[in-house]
């Protein structure tokens, strides 16, 4: 079974969590905080910078896999106030591209530091059947043409 992990990107070192597990093709990452990685602390008060900052963070774990998040199938929002889905359904658009991730929301009483919002992301690094359509497809010159994504 092949196992990869990754750091969470505070540096903070969680000995008992992976920041980010990868076994085969499937890539699974903790909920992710609004936290600034230089500071360790929260990068604002307001949602919209919270959301936007769990978007940096994972973006940079993903780069360190050489991924970005065109690979995200499913994300989970925890929000203490429900009423901020139509925020975050906002800044999500801008960060995907058709066909959106899956989504799934709900409302949490806390969550830790005091944080507005909690992302979790789901990913497949679907790079190797690219590959194989390509393969599949090559005489026919008609490679991927978006199948694979």
């Amino acid at each position: 079974m092949l196992k990869e992990s990754a750091p969470f990107p505070s540096g903070r070192n969680e000995d008992h969590l992976s920041g980010l597990l990868k076994l085969c093709d499937y890539i699974w990452m903790s909920a992710m905080l609004p936290v600034d990685p230089a500071t360790d602390e929260l990068a604002g008060d307001d949602t919209e910078t919270q959301i936007r900052q769990c978007f940096i963070n994972v973006q940079n774990m993903l780069e360190k896999c050489s991924l970005d998040l065109s690979y995200v199938l499913k994300t989970t929002f925890y929000l203490t106030d429900i009423n901020d889905l139509d925020l975050c359904d906002r800044i999500t658009a801008e960060y995907f591209s058709e066909p959106y991730p899956a989504r799934t929301a709900m409302q949490v009483c806390a969550l830790p530091k005091a944080a507005k919002v909690q992302i979790e992301f789901e990913m497949m690094d679907y790079r190797c059947l690219e590959v194989l359509c390509c393969e599949e497809h090559e005489e026919e010159d008609e490679c991927c043409e978006g199948c694979c994504r």
